[in-house]
């Protein structure tokens, strides 16, 4: 499975330019420690989160932090990470998903197991 980022260049066209420049960023290491189904799953993630509508915060966030999650604990967490974000977008700002993927990074390397 190869990733074709001109299959994401709507998404990449519709978001601010921080989002693009961080996922400019954020893209090359996400493609050095994922797979290529981890990195579909990924983009995916981005793009759900970004048609949330819930800030750009969250999102850049999100770019930042899932290539370290997944180098820590594996890629299999993205769709989990992304699924608890859509039920928190219900309940909590954008700004507070935000910060806890933000976090994500930390935890994930001091307890290294995904299921913790």
């Amino acid at each position: 499975m190869s990733i074709d980022l001109e299959d994401y260049r709507p998404f990449l066209e519709k978001v601010t330019p921080m989002v693009r420049d961080t996922f400019d960023a954020s893209f090359t290491e996400a493609a050095r420690v994922m797979s290529p189904a981890g990195v579909h799953n990924y983009l995916e993630g981005a793009r759900a989160l970004c048609e949330l509508g819930r800030g750009t915060d969250l999102v850049i966030s999100y770019l930042e932090a899932m290539p370290a999650v997944a180098n820590a604990v594996g890629e299999d967490v993205i769709p989990d990470c992304v699924t608890a974000a859509m039920k928190l977008s219900s309940m909590v700002s954008g700004q507070v998903i935000a910060l806890l993927f933000a976090t994500l990074p930390i935890a994930a390397r001091r307890l290294v197991d995904a299921q913790l």
